[in-house]
C-alpha cells in the first residue's frame, strides 16, 4: 500500500517570498521523515540531537518533527550553498553538527562533492 503525504501550500503569494526555496526544502525534510520510517532510526537521530544539545532556529525546538525538517535544511544549505551564506547563519548550523553527520550518513552526502549548484538546478546534480 502506498504511502500518502501531502504537502500544503496555503497562500499562492508563497511562491514570491524569498523563503521559498527553504520552505521546499523543509517539507521534503518531513517526506523523508514520515514517509521512510526504516530510514529515519528515531535512536541514531536522539543521540545526534542529545550531542548537538542546540537548535538550528526556534522553530526547530517546537516538536522532533520540525528539528528534522529544519536540520534538513541546514544540512543542504551547509552542504550546498555554504559559499553564498552568511557567517552568522554558518554559526548557527555548525551548532547541530552531529545532525549533519546524520545527514551526510544516510545520503552518503552527494552535496559534499558539488563544486558548486546554480540556483534551480537539481540539488542532487553538480
Amino acid at each position: 500500500m502506498p504511502l500518502e503525504y501531502y504537502v500544503n501550500i496555503q497562500d499562492d503569494s508563497v511562491f514570491l517570498q524569498p523563503e521559498f526555496e527553504e520552505m521546499v526544502l523543509h517539507e521534503l525534510g518531513h517526506a523523508m521523515d514520515y514517509g521512510t520510517p526504516d530510514w529515519f532510526q528515531a535512536d541514531l537521530w536522539q543521540t545526534a540531537v542529545d550531542a548537538d544539545n542546540a537548535f538550528v532556529t526556534e522553530y526547530a525546538k517546537t516538536n522532533t518533527g520540525e528539528d528534522f525538517a529544519e536540520s534538513f535544511v541546514a544540512w543542504v544549505i551547509y552542504r550546498a550553498y555554504r559559499e553564498r551564506v552568511d557567517p552568522s547563519v554558518l554559526k548557527s548550523i555548525e551548532r547541530i553538527a552531529h545532525r549533519l553527520q546524520y545527514f551526510d550518513d544516510r545520503l552518503n552526502n552527494p552535496l559534499a562533492t558539488c563544486k558548486s549548484i546554480k540556483p534551480y538546478e537539481s540539488l542532487f546534480q553538480c
